[in-house]
């Protein structure tokens, strides 16, 4: 990521760092989250961790965990727009040997 996409990032999100920042430690905290998007949600993450604000970044980790929570691994890969490289045989495979960890 260049400076100048991260210098982008930051501008519009900084009233949403400020207001959580004011209240960080307080109740309405839990309610931070609630009205931003997934999108939302993960730029201001990437601000988080650009401005090295640690509670921040534990509290998205945290609410974009609990919405990927019990997701299919399809619903994972779009959410962080992954692509997958296997071929339809090998992720097959992958699925078998790996049956204990499948949530689809």
């Amino acid at each position: 990521m260049s400076d100048d996409t991260s210098e982008d990032m930051v501008v519009p999100q900084l009233p949403y760092i400020i207001k959580f920042c004011k209240a960080h430690g307080v109740s309405k905290e839990n309610e931070f989250g609630k009205g931003k998007s997934n999108d939302e949600l993960k730029e201001m993450l990437l601000v988080a961790n650009y401005l090295n604000i640690k509670e921040m970044l534990d509290y998205l980790t945290k609410t974009l965990a609990n919405r990927i929570k019990n997701k299919s691994v399809e619903y994972i890969r779009k959410f962080f727009g992954i692509q997958t490289n296997f071929m339809p045989e090998e992720e097959e495979a992958a699925r078998k040997d790996n049956y204990r960890l499948d949530i689809d």
